[in-house]
This record gives C-alpha cells, sequence and structure tokens, in this order.
C-alpha cells in the first residue's frame, strides 16, 4: 500500500494501475459453500466478504482510472480503496 500511495502521489500511471490490478486478482477468501461448521471461511461474517468484494471493486476502478490517465479519478477512486482498508481493519484488526 505504500508502493502505491508513492505511486499516486508522482502520477505514475502505470505503476498505480500495476499495483491496483494486484489488489483486485489477490487471492480473496471464498464464502462458505455450506453451513458446516468445519468449513474455514464459515466463521467469517457475511461483512466481511462484502468489504473484500467491495476492495476488489474499489481496485478495479483505480486502475481503470490510471489507465485512463485521470489524476481526479485516480485520486477519488485511491480514497474509496483507502477507505474500504481502514474500515475492514477497523473491524477485523486487534486493536493496539
Amino acid at each position: 500500500m505504500g508502493e502505491l500511495v508513492s505511486a499516486i502521489m508522482l502520477l505514475k500511471y502505470p505503476e498505480i494501475a500495476q499495483r491496483a490490478d494486484a489488489i483486485a486478482a489477490d487471492v480473496n477468501l471464498s464464502r462458505p459453500v455450506t453451513h458446516d461448521a468445519t468449513e474455514l471461511n464459515s466463521s467469517l461474517p457475511e461483512k466481511f466478504f462484502v468489504r473484500q468484494d467491495d476492495l476488489k471493486a474499489a481496485a478495479r476502478v483505480l486502475g481503470d482510472a490510471a489507465r485512463n490517465l485521470d489524476p481526479y479519478r485516480v485520486a477519488n477512486a485511491y480514497g474509496r480503496l483507502s477507505e474500504g482498508c481502514v474500515q475492514c481493519h477497523a473491524d477485523y484488526r486487534p486493536r493496539n
């Protein structure tokens, strides 16, 4: 994420697109197929999967904005992406 911020601050569009695409393509946790408690992801609430889907969608928007060389869309898309990161971390990371 730090390298993405640096690329955005310098408007390095190819690097922004590359990093955004990597976030969108990152391996994700699958929604449970059954309600079987032995399924690893069954302990995660639906809200987690919604946040994960939103993150990937925001990353795709950011990548598209970078490919279109649009600094204002890049800024807006990055804002939405980082907002999603912070919200998810607030929900699921331990507080220090």
